[in-house]
């Protein structure tokens, strides 16, 4: 096998990195709409400011995430073995 010179391998790599940039670019360039736009679309004024769909996702999300707290706590409290633990 051939050895390849460093500035080809060099050049190789920059050619397949912009190639690899470029290709989001061009696969994207006709999809309709932008992230903007699609935010702006269920957008809700407040009295404290705009309350965007993704806004209200992450509340949703958020409260979700801290319902299971609670009764995992309470859970381990009366499952557990030591009476520190219990206190």
């Amino acid at each position: 096998m051939r050895r390849i010179n460093g500035s080809a391998f060099v050049i190789a790599t920059l050619a397949a990195t912009v190639g690899a940039l470029a290709f989001p670019v061009w696969s994207y360039a006709d999809r309709a709409g932008t992230g903007q736009a699609n935010l702006a679309a269920g957008t809700v004024n407040t009295q404290w400011g705009p309350l965007s769909a993704a806004d209200r996702d992450l509340i949703v999300r958020v409260r979700l995430a801290g319902l299971w707290e609670l009764p995992a706590g309470q859970q381990a409290l009366e499952r557990a073995p030591n009476k520190a633990i219990k206190e």
